[in-house]
Formats: structure tokens, C-alpha cells, sequence
């Protein structure tokens, strides 16, 4: 009866969207406890959602001026008086209680490891006066409430006490793990391409100096390669560019290299060149297009660049990132082997050093991603790996550089392994003392017995043992 009279009061979420529009957040979240997948990917709210919090209220007088955004607005003044009723902190505080209870139930272990990196990341702990909704910044009059710290510690000891009741029965031993081993739990997934460099994952950090060629910083050559996943498909347009940071005692000047603008210079010294497509693009098991920018580090540092990154956006209306086959790599050159006018060049991705696969299953409709950036007061390149969800039509890295740059500035620091596996596993200090070790290095322990893992080759290896 209630179906056929389109009552939909019954349905979880119209009951879940009641009770928090009558302020019940612990009856809220009861109900979301019905289904364990949404309860974790909407857990931040309840631990922002504390008795006597005011609810957040948009600012529409800052947005477009009309006859309705006028009336909500005054219809909203007395709105800023709700504050939360009830809260789930019972829920939290009890170790063995609902929360617990429902999660040890069916955990989805690559949830729990996001809901701890969120509550790792300093900024939810302060308030929110304006985000980033669809490409679109929406300001607050009532900010979104901070993330309660005491809340935040009870749920991440009910996660990690859940991990390692799930987990710690995979592996039994010591595990040593080697400072070289900067590697973030998002690993690449299988890929359908043969390279015979090193895959990264998301977060990795590695030192410039100690990368490049004869220990010391040459040319540094970042690209990108893709194809659509449709046998059929032919041809599809996407563009990379890359964004240099200037500092000129305090003054910051952006500049913008892609197909369009090939060349950037400072006083006539050419610090970065773009190639533009270097191979057609056709569809699955053909050949990749390739696109790549040749950067001279010593004479970016000499005219001041700070920083710079590099990104890729789609340029075909029908698509989307993740409908492509793509891969951002980077790899260090000669002189000599740097595209100039003239200079015939040609790609192969197993000349490159190392490479990151975008995840399309991670972008879902964004036609822009973010590769890598590279800090040159640091000595480093980060594997950012980041969509931007605003990329529409026509964009380009100049229209988008707020988004980029916004993008940039929020992105969370992702956990890495050393600190996983330590949260479920002994791991110890000393390799001789260890049964499994994780390292790049080679010879770390003689032992022949001592298992040996390295971050990017053994990566589905390290993978089971976590997820």
C-alpha cells in the first residue's frame, strides 16, 4: 500500500534524512548502522555533529542575487538558532558497541583505512566556512562544525582495533621496513601494459638528486600516455600542460607551458619545452598517444621557479578520464635527448623510470587530473594523482588554475605503509631481527630464510597483507 501510494517516508533514506532534519543525529545514526558501507562513508558527519552544535547555514547573499535567494535568505535568520539535539557519542565511547558491533559484522578494510586518513588530517579539525561543491565554492553564514577531536579518538581505536582482529592472522612475524619506503596504500592496479620501470603509488615522495643521472639534477622529462578502453574508439584529445611558480622576492608569477604555448623561457633561457602528441591514438591493444614536457631543473632553480606540476585535461565533450587507459610517468634525460625543433623523438614507456596509472574507477566523470609536483626547495617529486572534479568542455590548465591550485592546497596526507602496518603487525626496528622486510635496497639482511618485498614490485604482495 505504501508503494502504491508513492509513500516513501518508510525508505531508509527518508528516514535517515528525518531524523537529522529533526536534529536526532543518534537516532540518525542508528539508522545508519542498517547498512555498513554508507555508515563509514558518512561517519565525518556524525563526528562533526555534537550536542549543542550549530548547524550550518550557506551564505546566500553572497551568491547570485534573485527574488528566492532573498526570501531563504531571510526564511533562514531563525535557522541559525537549530543546534544539534542528540549526538552518537555513546556509540563511540563504548569500544564494544554499536559501532563496533555493526562494522565487525562485514568491515570493508579500504574504508576503514580512508575513514583513519581522514581523521589523520589536521584540517577537519578546524571549521569550515566555505568548499568546493561540484567546481562550485559555496560559502557558509554558520560554518561547518569542526571534527570533535574526543569523538575522532574513540572511532579511530574502534578501527584499528577492527583492522588488526581482521588482518593480523594473514601474517605471523616481524616485520622491518627501510626509510626508502615512502609508499601510500593506494597501489595501482593491474595493468594491461609491459614496463619495465618501477610503478608508484599515490603520497610517494623521491629525491630528485638522488634520481637523476651521476647523482646530480639534469633534464627531467614528465609525460603522459593513454588510450580510450574501447576497442573500437580511434582517436581522443587530451592535453597536457605543466604549471611553473616563479618567486621574485615575494612576487609570484604563474606560468603555463602546453601544446598551445610551447616553449617557456625566462631571459631567453629555454626552461621547459612541450612536444605536443607524438603518436596517434586509437582504441585498446593499439598503439598509445604519448605527449610529454622536458624541464631543465638547474635553470629553473637559477630563474627562481619554486615549484611546478603537471596535468592532463580531456578535450573530447563525449568523454572522461575514466573511460581511458592513462598513465603519467617521468623519467631524466640528456641534453641532447630533449625535444627541440628539429629533434626527432620518439617514445617508449619502458625508457621512462617511473610511472603511475591513473585509476578509473577513482575519477568517476572529471575531465582533468593533477601527475605529479615537483618542489624544487624540497629536492622532491610527489605522485599526487588527484582528479579535479570541475573540468567541463573547453577548459583549459589557465582556466583551471584556482581548481588546481585549491586542489593542491587540500590534498590530505595519504597513510603510508610503515604506518599501517605498524597500527596490526609487530614491526621492528632491526632487519636481522625481521622475517619479512620491505625495502628498494637489496641485501638488507643475509638471512636467506627473511622474506623480501620491494614497495612497487611486491605491491599486490604488501596488498594482501592490508586490504
Amino acid at each position: 500500500d505504501l508503494i502504491y501510494n508513492k509513500d516513501k517516508s518508510w525508505t531508509f533514506n527518508s528516514r535517515f534524512e528525518t531524523a537529522k532534519s529533526n536534529l536526532d543525529y543518534k537516532l540518525a545514526f542508528e539508522i545508519a548502522c542498517e547498512k555498513h558501507g554508507f555508515l563509514l562513508r558518512n561517519l565525518i558527519q556524525f563526528l562533526r555533529m555534537k550536542v549543542g552544535v550549530s548547524i550550518p547555514i550557506r551564505d546566500l547573499q553572497n551568491q547570485k542575487s534573485n527574488v528566492m535567494a532573498s526570501f531563504l535568505s531571510q526564511k533562514t535568520t531563525k535557522s541559525l538558532e537549530k543546534k544539534v539535539r542528540t549526538d552518537a557519542s555513546d556509540y563511540f565511547s563504548d569500544a564494544d558497541g554499536l559501532l563496533y558491533q555493526t562494522l565487525n559484522e562485514d568491515l570493508n578494510l579500504k574504508l576503514a583505512w580512508q575513514m583513519i586518513e581522514i581523521i589523520n588530517d589536521d584540517s577537519i579539525y578546524n571549521s569550515m566556512f566555505e568548499r568546493v561543491v561540484q567546481g562550485k565554492k559555496v560559502k557558509y553564514k554558520t560554518p561547518i562544525p569542526p571534527v570533535d577531536e574526543e569523538f575522532a579518538i574513540f572511532v579511530k581505536d574502534i578501527l584499528l582495533k577492527l583492522l588488526k582482529d581482521k588482518l593480523s592472522n594473514r601474517f605471523n612475524g616481524k616485520i622491518y621496513i627501510e626509510d626508502d619506503v615512502p609508499v601510500s596504500y593506494s597501489g595501482h592496479k593491474e595493468t594491461s601494459i609491459s614496463y619495465s620501470g618501477e610503478f608508484l603509488t599515490t603520497g610517494t615522495k623521491l629525491k630528485i638528486s638522488e634520481l637523476s643521472k651521476q647523482g646530480r639534477a639534469d633534464f627531467l622529462r614528465m609525460g603522459v600516455l593513454w588510450r580510450h578502453t574501447n576497442e573500437k574508439e580511434v582517436s581522443v584529445d587530451l592535453d597536457l600542460s605543466s604549471v611553473f611558480i616563479e618567486n621574485n622576492n615575494g612576487l609570484f608569477r604563474e606560468h603555463v607551458i602546453f601544446y598551445g604555448d610551447p616553449e617557456f623561457e625566462i631571459n631567453r633561457n629555454l626552461i621547459a619545452v612541450s612536444s605536443g602528441d607524438v603518436t596517434s591514438c586509437g582504441g585498446q591493444d593499439s598503439l598509445f598517444s604519448s605527449e610529454f614536457i622536458d624541464v631543465d631543473i638547474e635553470l629553473a632553480k637559477k630563474n627562481n621557479i619554486l615549484d611546478f606540476f603537471n596535468n592532463v585535461i580531456v578535450y573530447d565533450n563525449k568523454l572522461c578520464l575514466g573511460e581511458l587507459e592513462t598513465y603519467f610517468f617521468f623519467s631524466f634525460i640528456d641534453k641532447e635527448d630533449r625535444v627541440m625543433n628539429g629533434n626527432e623523438v620518439t617514445l617508449d614507456l619502458n625508457n621512462a623510470d617511473y610511472a603511475i596509472r591513473v585509476d578509473p574507477d577513482n575519477v568517476e566523470k572529471s575531465k582533468s587530473q593533477i601527475g605529479f609536483y615537483v618542489d624544487l626547495n624540497d629536492d622532491t617529486i610527489e605522485i599526487v594523482n588527484l582528479s579535479c572534479k570541475k573540468g567541463t568542455f573547453g577548459d583549459n590548465s589557465i582556466n583551471m588554475l584556482y581548481e588546481f591550485n585549491e586542489l593542491l592546497r587540500n590534498r590530505r596526507k595519504p597513510l603510508m605503509i610503515k604506518s599501517m602496518l605498524s597500527s596490526v603487525y609487530d614491526v621492528t626496528n632491526n632487519p636481522f631481527d625481521a622475517d619479512l622486510i620491505i625495502s628498494r635496497k637489496d641485501n638488507v639482511n643475509s638471512n636467506l630464510k627473511t622474506l623480501c618485498y620491494h614497495p612497487s614490485r611486491d605491491f599486490e604482495k604488501i596488498n594482501q597483507l592490508l586490504f
